[in-house]
């Protein structure tokens, strides 16, 4: 068995009476919350602003404030994080129920995603499609799925689920506002003539009448 000694018994005695260090506080900005949200809206909002070819991952860090090294270890290329930024865009769109209004509202924010300064997202994919097919799938994976949706429910009020033409009605103004704004270079800024196009959408057929839920 072990003596022991005065000498050990005060060096037991000071390492009990020594209190623990402090824990050590880093200096600098704090790590932030999951900064993912804030990154896939930068993106979104920069192809908007200058089309995808003009879209650099220094510019989307800047934008989200992160550094290079966080986007770099969840997206290793530019075409990974554009295609998780699109299939994660938040589809905003109207149903007051009103089903006119709300597809003229939703026919306005066509015509202004097609054309002009800041309405680069709808164009650049489509300008892209052919190199770099993923990107278009992920543009039709999320927002054409929902708008199309969204637009059948619509239309389906007022002629019915039954009329033999509810799907052409549903691409008919979407497939116009394509080909007049970025096909022809023709404006579709006339409310009138957004108007009109509702119409056309919703006309009844022969021999049947709208209907309303």
């Amino acid at each position: 068995m072990k003596k022991v000694t005065a000498s050990s018994r005060e060096a037991a005695s000071e390492l009990a009476d020594t209190e623990p260090p402090e824990p050590v506080v880093s200096r600098g900005r704090p790590r932030s919350a999951d900064r993912t949200p804030a990154i896939l809206r930068a993106v979104i909002d920069l192809i908007d602003e200058d089309g995808y070819d003009r879209l650099t991952i220094q510019d989307v860090a800047d934008r989200a404030g992160v550094g290079l090294a966080t986007i770099y270890r969840r997206w290793p290329t530019k075409q990974d994080l554009v295609v998780d930024a699109l299939r994660s865009k938040v589809v905003d769109l109207p149903d007051t129920g009103d089903a006119r209004a709300d597809l003229l509202a939703i026919f306005t924010l066509m015509a202004e995603a097609f054309e002009g300064d800041g309405a680069q997202l709808v164009p650049g994919c489509l300008a892209v499609a052919r190199d770099e097919p993923e990107i278009l799938q992920a543009l039709r994976d999320n927002t054409l799925q929902r708008l199309r949706a969204h637009l059948r429910m619509l239309i389906a009020r007022e002629v019915g689920e039954d009329d033999p033409d509810l799907d052409l009605r549903v691409d008919f103004g979407p497939g116009v506002l394509l080909q007049r704004t970025m096909l022809l270079g023709e404006p579709m800024d006339d409310p009138g003539e957004l108007a009109r196009l509702v119409d056309v959408a919703l006309r009844p057929g022969p021999g049947r009448g709208t209907r309303r839920a």
